[in-house]
This record gives C-alpha cells, structure tokens and sequence, in this order.
C-alpha cells in the first residue's frame, strides 16, 4: 500500500529545468498525463500469475551467468532473496546479509554497518579489472548471527557476531523439530501430539508488528511480542540447556480445517528470555485458499482438514541458554496483512504439527569474518533546511462506536543540494482504521509529498492511496496532484472496485 502512494508521485516528479531547460514544463504535463496508478493492477492479481513471475530472478536463478554480489539486512522484508538466490545460483553468487534495514551497508541501521564501499571496489575490481584480490575466495555466505536486544520502536546496534558458510546450503546446518503439543508446550525433542485447538481470530493481533520493512528510516522495528501473543494461539520450549543458533528458513507442519473457504494463518516465531519483554525473531503468513506455490486457487473446504507446510523467511538467529522459543499462531496480522473477507474459525490439528528450526552447528574456532569499517566518502554539499527526523508511531486508540485506529508519520524533511541550488523535500503519513464491529470497516490510507524547489520556483508532488473492502470486493482510492508554486496544476483521480475471491 505504502509503495502504491509512493511509487506514482515518484513518477510524476518534474524534469530538472537547469538540465532539460525551458522545455520542462511541457515534458513534465507529457509524463503527468501519463500517469498510472499501478496498486490497481498489483490488486487485481490475487495469485503468484504470469504478472507476478515474470522477470522475477527465482524463476530462473540458472539465467544469472555474471558473477553475483547478494547484499541484504535482516530488518529488511526482502532479505530473504539473499540466501533462496544462493541456493538456488551456487557457482555465481555471494551473499552478505547484515543486522539493518532497507540501507546501503554502510550507512546500515540497526548496526554494526559495513565498509561497502571497500567491498564493492574489491567486487568490481576482482570482475570488471580482471585483479586476484581474494574475493572469490569469500565465503559463499557471510551474515550477522543476531542475538536477543529489549524490542524498541529503534535500535542503534543489533547485538550478534559475523558468521560465515563456505557454502550454501551449509553442512553445518540441519532441521531440528519441536512438536506442538496440546497444553501450549514446544516440545524438543520432538514427539507426536493429539488433539485439536482452535486458532484465536481476534483483530487487534498485530499492533507489536512494527513497519512493514524498515525503508530506509529510523523507526518503526517490532515492539514487545507480548501485546500480541496474548491474543494468540501460543506454543512455548522449556527454558534451553544451551544456546541454539538458527540459520536459514524454518517452517511449520501442520493441518487445519476452517468453517470459510478464504482464511489467513499469521505465524510468528520469538525469543522469550527469563525476565522482560519477547522479541519477534521472524514471522510469515499463509492465505489458506491458495495451493502452496500461491499459482492457483486452492479454497477451503468448511469441516475438511487440509495439510500445510508454511516457510518462514530467512533468518540468523542465537537464542542464549534460559531462553524460550515461542511459536505465536493468529488468524490475521493488522495492519501488516489485509484481513479475510470474514472472521474464520481454524482448528489446528496438533498429530504431526511441528515447527521445525534449521539448527546451526556453530565450528569450534570459526574463522572471524572482518569488514573494513564504513568510509568517509566525499557526497554533495548539503545542508539541512528542515532537520530529519525519525518515523512517529501513534498508538493504536479505540475511539467512540468502537473504532480502533493507529498509524504513523515520517516528518517532512527538506535538504538543500548546493551543487545544483536545489532544495528536496518529502514526508509520508499513513492511517490504519478499523472497526471491531463490521468486518468491513477496516481502512488504510498513505499520502506521500515530494517538494522541489528554487528561488521562484517551487513544485509539490502528492500521491494518496487508500484501501476499504467488503466480502466480495476491494475498493481502491487513488490520487495524483502537481503544484506550481503553490497552484494546482493537474489532479488525477481513480476509482476501481476489484472483484476479490481468493484474498
């Protein structure tokens, strides 16, 4: 949703007119009435179709003949591309995986950042230049093993230590199952369980969430797991003997059976220490009516049980000795995830229901992996018009007639780049809302503004999207607007209702 406010107001930005010259005006109506507003078409593809697999690097990582540098960060929604791509493109790629989000490495929050800018000299040099430095001799894999931190809205350092695998997958690694057992146990070693329990389907789990990727910003990482694992179907491990590190994707084995033909499961796996607050270690979610590839529809059958192996993303992860794994289970994940048509009972069958870790077989005397600290590299001269600052969280409220609604706000920031006498600025908003008593009272709504300016000169750039939907449709809200100096210059306007049937 975030991208869908984002992307078009990015789009429609102007032509520089010190670069294109007196021509810009027209060139930048040119591209406005272009415009698109590409959310529509993303919502209109439910499956993993045609649309979503075309071009996308997974459906023939053979295809990669050049050499390949991964660089991801674990608070980042796409890291989980680094190590799949790895295993998948075992002789041409390398992979780093850091502890920060969606950041170049070297200005990497969470740290510790990296010197990227050494390593990717050390790349081009080594592949465009033909030089034997020694970087094909890296690691196939090289990634921030994180460890426990007190969660927070922000975190400066993510504590952890560089580990490395010659290859990937690794020989070190292997899958160890814990068995969900009936009184809310995790148990190791694994046993078989019995019985059945219901999946709790309240709406407020997700409000220790967090951002939904870290973008680039300060603010926004998952809060104390705590507010939603009491709304939640918890299974939990004894405190552990010894520490267990965790390194690629874990997975849950289960079956269920839902009284709605389109159904969510939200899963999420955290770190609960012997005293303070719980730490979302990684999380995924299922839409029940789709086959496991998420290709084809694959509704429900009310009162039928059906078989499910769920992956979660890619994780490196110590949990210390005393500590307690616990696996969260809820039938949404507000507002990270769009909620089910309406509210499902699942019942999760316990026989063969296991979470099962890929366990890290840590060597004695491992090898440290060393990074060159970040460089001071010369940019351009800047200076700050409005200071940035970081994402603000409001909390979630419950107002009058039962509404509950949250959301959070990057503040405008504007920057001036002296090279080019250019001041840049831009703010994003966004609104959750929902109301706990109709299943179809749930909204979200982001806005994000771009501002270009100069002496006589200023132009402003508003993308807005919003979502509502009922049982049997989405309804879809979207606007393009361009400022000339303060006036309205163009508006653009959409409105489709997207037949939903399996989401």
């Amino acid at each position: 949703m975030e991208w869908g406010a984002t992307l078009p107001a990015i789009l429609a930005s102007p032509p520089d007119p010190a670069t294109v010259g007196e021509d810009w005006r027209r060139m930048w109506r040119e591209r406005l009435e272009g415009a698109a507003f590409p959310l529509e078409r993303w919502i209109r593809h439910e499956t993993r179709d045609a649309y979503w697999r075309f071009g996308a690097v997974n459906e023939s990582p053979g295809g990669i003949a050049c050499p390949a540098l991964l660089v991801g960060g674990w608070s980042d929604r796409y890291s989980a591309t680094v190590m799949n791509l790895l295993a998948a493109n075992r002789e041409r790629c390398w992979g780093i995986v850091g502890p920060w989000g969606h950041h170049y490495p070297d200005l990497g929050s969470p740290g510790p950042a990296i010197g990227f800018q050494q390593e990717a000299l050390r790349w081009w040099d080594r592949w465009l230049r033909g030089e034997e430095n020694g970087v094909d001799a890296e690691p196939r894999l090289r990634v921030w093993m994180q460890e426990y931190a007190p969660p927070g809205d922000r975190l400066k350092r993510r504590p952890g230590r560089w580990v490395s695998e010659r290859t990937w997958p690794a020989p070190a690694v292997s899958d160890r199952g814990l068995s969900l057992g009936h009184g809310g146990d995790l148990r190791l070693p694994e046993g078989p369980g019995s019985g059945t329990v219901l999946v709790p389907s309240h709406p407020e789990v997700g409000a220790a969430s967090g951002d939904t990727g870290y973008f680039g910003r300060e603010g926004g990482l998952p809060l104390d797991q705590r507010v939603d694992d009491a709304l939640s179907l918890v299974f939990e491990s004894e405190p552990l003997p010894e520490a267990l590190e965790i390194l690629g994707a874990a997975r849950l084995e289960f079956s269920l059976e839902s009284d709605r033909p389109v159904a969510l499961l939200s899963a999420r796996v955290n770190d609960v220490p012997p005293e303070g607050a719980a730490a979302r270690v990684t999380w995924t979610v299922r839409n029940l009516a789709l086959e496991d590839e998420g290709r084809t529809p694959r509704r429900m059958v009310p009162g039928e049980a059906r078989r499910f192996a769920i992956a979660f993303p890619n994780s490196a992860y110590r949990f210390r000795a005393g500590h307690r794994v616990r696996l969260s289970l809820s039938c949404g994940y507000w507002p990270l995830v769009w909620p089910a048509p309406r509210p499902a009972r699942i019942v999760l069958h316990l026989r063969d229901a296991r979470l099962v870790l890929p366990a890290r077989r840590a060597a004695a005397g491992e090898a440290p992996v060393v990074f060159a600290a970040p460089a001071e590299v010369k940019g351009p001269r800047t200076r700050a018009v409005v200071p940035a600052r970081g994402l603000l969280r409001r909390a979630a409220s419950v107002g009058a007639g039962g509404v509950r609604s949250s959301g959070w706000r990057l503040p405008y920031r504007c920057t001036h780049f002296s090279d080019i006498d250019l001041d840049f600025g831009v703010e994003t908003r966004a609104e959750y809302r929902m109301d706990m008593r109709d299943p179809d009272g749930v909204s979200v709504r982001f806005e994000h503004r771009l501002h270009f300016a100069r002496a006589h000169w200023a132009i402003d750039v508003i993308g807005i999207a919003e979502l509502r939907s009922t049982e049997s449709a989405y309804l879809v809200s979207g606007s393009l607007e361009a400022r000339e100096n303060g006036e309205r210059v163009f508006e653009r306007r959409w409105n489709p209702v997207i037949p939903r049937s399996c989401s």
